[in-house]
């Protein structure tokens, strides 16, 4: 899983963790391009706005076993009715199904979520 960053913050030599496609579909860049400062302005003439990273801080969900990401994104499907459609939507969803399973687990500081 990688990490959502804003255009202006790629920098060269980050890879793509997901493709990046235009507002027409189009895939501009596959997933596990290495970014180059040239692609920054491709992203900028194409008004992309956001591109999926991959991180080593992403590998963090790794410490949650398969089960634990199942029953959490069972708990989060139970109070929320909404289906991810596009790469930002999909990020965040993703974020809060391992932020519930730490919470669920203790693997983090109790924080309090209000859903």
């Amino acid at each position: 899983m990688g990490i959502l960053i804003p255009v202006n913050e790629v920098e060269e030599g980050m890879i793509l963790d997901e493709p990046v496609v235009n507002r027409f579909g189009q895939v501009l860049l596959n997933k596990g391009t290495s970014l180059s400062l040239r692609h920054k302005k491709v992203f900028l003439t194409w008004n992309i706005k956001s591109v999926s990273i991959k991180s080593d801080d992403a590998n963090r969900s790794l410490d949650l076993s398969p089960e634990q990401l199942e029953i959490s994104e069972k708990r989060i499907k139970q109070r929320v009715y909404w289906v991810p459609r596009n790469l930002i939507e999909k990020d965040l969803y993703k974020s809060a199904i391992i932020l519930n399973a730490r919470i669920i687990f203790n693997e983090e500081p109790k924080i309090k979520i209000n859903f």
